[in-house]
């Protein structure tokens, strides 16, 4: 059973959302059966992303890294490119190993606990171990995962050599299991004093079994790391491959090995046995070795996969086979019979009848066997369980077949060389010994990845080689540069904020109040520059009142009833007196060197001499003015008749006598580019345009 450590590490490596991590108590909270289902689900999650992650695909060309990793051969060669080249690869390639050696002992750090000494060494292992895992497409990413999986599960940083990483990183890659269950299975060994080397070898053999066997491996390899508990606690006649071939039984018998587990715990003590026999016997049926109690107790205390074997075998005379179509089926007449001993046994009836269905199937596989064709070392090898597994019914023959280059053939007239060929296919050594992780990865590679990882072990050994330039310790320079700079900048820090917060001050109050020389009160912007607002707003409104009087005393009596405050003729507001103002276009904040002024026009007695306003037709005036100079009169010529000196009050009631004027005037005026204000007292652009 997993604890909630070993939980949590499973879910932060599946790569799932850390907010929906369960918590500690609704962990404990769980069965047994409930939490082994989690952490099977987040193994295989955990394994869905390491393999789309870091597998290199044999259906693509050279990849990224790869084209990467030659274009820098070539340049630093000198078979490409010039000196500056050359030199900004070498850059690219130091600032590459500096990251890489950062990340790497970041991590050693934080999840191995590691420092000074025992950091340094960690980092040279990892190093060295990626040059030959890149060889079999595992990237460095993966290597340094491995130690720190091995660490996790474990629950301490065991002594690793080199060899240990490698291996450990590429059996899981060759045997498609997550980084977490092959730690899983590391540290049940562990528990029995095997290294972990010699765990990976325990896995080969394990994995031979399966083969020998005929059953799906990634299957086999999930319900062996999710058992790996009962190697520990159950005793194995033939140790690891007894344990290996319960599992593997258990995985084509579509049986739980737990299954097992319950009955040996139930039989284990003279009581439990004693029941068990009797209630067999009184059910009647085969049962083999269930029906003599001390033959249970021996089992279930020295030889658990002898005890799979009786009990997968029990019951299987109720099965009736076919011969002429093949079929096998459990008689109305067996029925109750079938259900009784499933309770017995502590199984469903559906798991029951269909264990009993397919060792049934399996046993007569066996028996259509020629034998003959068998030597010793054939049988010795298990081949016979493998034809077995792989074994179909011929169509309405009663006959099994297995295919044999490309061929289906009854099993009955296998020959010698056909059975050559099966152990082939099984990947049976003729010695009967266990492929190591290294051959069944490289079985997997194609030439293509093979040019991948030949580029990307150039990768590794570059990084391995800069480790160890001779007076150079990156993880020392980086640790003194780092307390150098945290040191000298710890005082100077402040002192700069307090220079640049002194810059936003000064620029922030030539935004708001256009006075850098005055002190702002930040308490009373906002009642500043509302009354800033609501000054300008009331004199504009006033404006506007008094020149839409001209189009008729109604408008202007309500405009005037609207009005607010007092009329203004001409004035001057000084420099740095005004913080807004509202015109056609928008507000404006005057800076403090503006100076506002104002002229009434209609109220002027003589008006400043602005130009001339000429007409040629009714229906199409032009009107020049020009601000160029100021004086006190304006001479006004309009539909050929000279007008004279004429008062503001007059020219503006002459104009606005007739419509078409109006709006023309309005026009030139708003088309006016002011650059200069009279008496050149601002030298700003309008704001107008």
């Amino acid at each position: 059973m997993a604890n909630y450590t070993d939980y949590k590490n499973a879910y932060n490596k599946s790569g799932q959302d850390k907010a929906g991590i369960e918590a500690e108590a609704a962990w404990n909270g769980k069965t047994p059966a409930q939490q082994d289902a989690m952490m099977k689900l987040l193994a295989k999650a955990s394994k869905s992303k390491s393999t789309s992650s870091n597998v290199t695909t044999s259906t693509s060309t050279l990849n990224e890294n790869s084209v990467k990793t030659m274009d820098r051969l070539l340049t630093l060669s000198g078979f490409q490119g010039d000196a500056n080249q050359r030199n900004a690869e070498i850059l690219e390639m130091t600032v590459e190993f500096l990251k890489k050696e950062g990340k790497l002992r970041k991590t050693i750090i934080q999840d191995l606990g590691q420092i000074g000494t025992a950091q340094k060494q960690t980092t040279m292992l990892i190093a060295d171990a990626s040059v030959e895992a890149a060889l079999y497409g595992v990237n460095f990413d993966k290597v340094l995962e491995t130690v720190s999986e091995l660490s996790n599960v474990i629950g301490r940083n065991v002594g690793l050599t080199e060899d240990d990483v490698t291996r450990t990183a590429i059996f899981s890659e060759a045997m498609n299991v997550s980084l977490y269950s092959v730690s899983q299975m590391v540290k049940q060994f562990d528990m029995m004093n095997i290294s972990v080397s010699g765990a990976i070898d325990k896995g080969n053999e394990m994995a031979e079994v399966a083969r020998n066997m005929g059953v799906n491996m990634e299957g086999f390899m999930n319900i062996i790391t999710d058992n790996m508990d009962m190697l520990n606690t159950y005793n194995f006649s033939d140790g690891v491959k007894g344990f290996a071939k319960m599992a593997a039984q258990s995985q084509r018998l579509g049986i739980s090995m737990s299954t097992t587990a319950a009955l040996a715990e139930k039989v284990m003590d003279p009581e439990g046995a004693i029941e068990l026999a009797a209630n067999l016997q009184v059910i009647g049926g085969a049962v083999g070795d269930l029906a003599d109690p001390f033959k249970l107790m021996y089992m279930a205390t020295n030889d658990v996969a002898g005890l799979q074997d009786a009990l997968v075998n029990a019951g299987k005379d109720l099965v009736m086979f076919n011969e002429a179509t093949g079929e096998m089926s459990i008689p109305p007449t067996a029925q109750r019979q079938m259900r009784a001993m499933a309770e017995t046994l502590g199984m469903s009836k559906d798991e029951f009848a269909g264990m009993i269905k397919l060792q049934s199937k399996f046993d007569d596989v066996v028996n259509q066997m020629n034998f003959a064709a068998f030597t010793k070392e054939m049988e010795d090898s298990g081949v016979g369980d493998y034809i077995a597994s792989i074994a179909r019914m011929g169509e309405g023959t009663g006959k099994y077949q297995v295919s044999v280059d490309g061929m289906f053939k009854n099993v009955e007239d296998l020959k010698d060389t056909d059975l050559l060929e099966l152990q082939k296919q099984a990947q049976i050594d003729e010695k009967n010994n266990a492929k190591s992780e290294k051959e069944i990865m490289l079985e997997q590679l194609t030439v293509l990845d093979a040019i991948n990882n030949a580029l990307g072990g150039v990768d590794a050994a570059a990084f391995a080689g800069g480790l160890k330039v001779e007076g150079f310790d990156p993880a020392a320079i980086g640790t003194k540069t780092s307390k150098a700079i945290v040191t000298g900048l710890k005082d100077s820090l402040p002192k700069l904020g307090d220079e640049i917060a002194g810059f936003m001050g000064d620029g922030i109050k030539s935004v708001f109040i256009g006075n850098d020389d005055t002190t702002i009160k930040w308490e009373n912007i906002g009642e500043e520059i509302a009354a800033g607002l609501s000054g300008t707003l009331d004199g504009f409104i006033t404006k506007i009142a008094d020149s839409l009087g001209h189009f008729g005393d109604n408008y202007i009596d309500e405009a005037k009833k609207e009005k607010k405050g007092k009329k203004l003729g001409d004035f001057t507001i000084s420099q740095g007196q005004t913080h807004a103002v509202i015109t056609s276009k928008g507000m404006i904040i005057p800076s403090k060197k503006d100076t506002i002024i104002g002229v009434d026009l209609s109220a002027s007695p003589t008006t400043p001499n602005m130009g001339a306003i000429d007409s040629t037709t009714t229906s199409n005036q032009t009107i020049t003015l020009n601000t160029n100079k100021i004086e006190g009169s304006i001479d006004l010529k309009l539909d050929g008749r000279n007008l004279g000196k004429m008062t503001g009050r007059e020219i503006v009631d002459a104009i606005f006598s007739n419509q078409t004027n109006a709006n023309v005037l309005k026009e030139a005026i708003a088309s006016i580019n002011t650059k200069t204000a009279p008496g050149n007292i601002n030298e700003k652009n309008s704001p107008f345009g």
